[in-house]
């Protein structure tokens, strides 16, 4: 199976205005998919961003929309960014009561035959508070879907530092996992990713949102822990408008 894994310029991110030109990116995306023979396309977590849950399922439909017309399924994630808050609850106290506003999805008929997508909430941001979930919250095989033949695991973000997360995920017997990340993952996310390797012996890819693409790299670690990062270059962009993303191709 094909894979077409990114990452993804930062402006906008987090901001509902520009849900629009992103995706219209996505759209972009999708036709490179098509066309380079790809059964999966892997965006950044916070690809787009709601005002409320309740708005979700819409942006979800939009995706779907472009996924299911091309036969691609697509792998990412939209965080909910409402209006601050002076009283609003610290990070830990959204993970300790299960309600972070950041989810990831897994959309397109090739993904999930029948469904119309999975929609899962991110459980942790770092491996501290991963420490504070109950453990029937820790992913593992409900975060698998099958593209194409091919099982895989959805991890979001910081839940890659999870060594319950990875271990979890790492026994649901997929041959893929894919982190879609927010943003500044740090020096940790190589690390992190051969340790999702050796629990499931299984290839790793990795997508987030980066401040400019010079000099940068689309990260995938293989089934033997060997990283094959690809450094980005101008002649794999795709850009809309002022947004760009940055792609590799993968042999899965």
């Amino acid at each position: 199976m094909r894979l077409i894994q990114t990452v993804a310029s930062a402006e906008g991110f987090r901001d509902g205005a520009s849900n629009q030109g992103r995706l219209g990116l996505l759209e972009e995306l999708i036709r490179l998919s098509k066309r380079e023979a790809a059964r999966l396309l892997l965006v950044p977590a916070c690809f787009l961003t709601a005002r409320s849950e309740d708005d979700v399922p819409a942006l979800m439909a939009d995706v779907d929309r472009l996924a299911s017309g091309a036969e691609v399924a697509v792998i990412g994630g939209v965080d909910v960014a409402g209006p601050a808050s002076k009283r609003a609850p610290t990070i830990d106290d959204l993970v300790r009561n299960g309600r972070l506003p950041y989810f990831g999805f897994a959309i397109g008929r090739v993904a999930l035959a029948a469904d119309s997508g999975r929609l899962w909430r991110q459980t942790s941001v770092n491996h501290s508070n991963a420490d504070q979930i109950p453990n029937e919250a820790v992913p593992g095989g409900e975060r698998v879907v099958t593209v194409d033949g091919i099982r895989m695991g959805v991890l979001i973000c910081g839940e890659l530092f999870s060594w319950r997360a990875r271990q979890g995920i790492g026994k649901a017997g997929a041959r893929l996992v894919v982190d879609v990340g927010h943003s500044g993952m740090g020096q940790g996310l190589i690390p992190a990713m051969r340790g999702v390797a050796k629990e499931g012996q299984c290839c790793v890819a990795h997508s987030q949102h980066l401040s400019g693409w010079y000099g940068r790299a689309v990260h995938f670690v293989d089934a033997r822990g060997e990283q094959l990062s690809a450094d980005v270059d101008q002649a794999h962009l795709v850009e809309h408008g002022s947004l760009w993303a940055a792609w590799a191709a993968r042999e899965v």
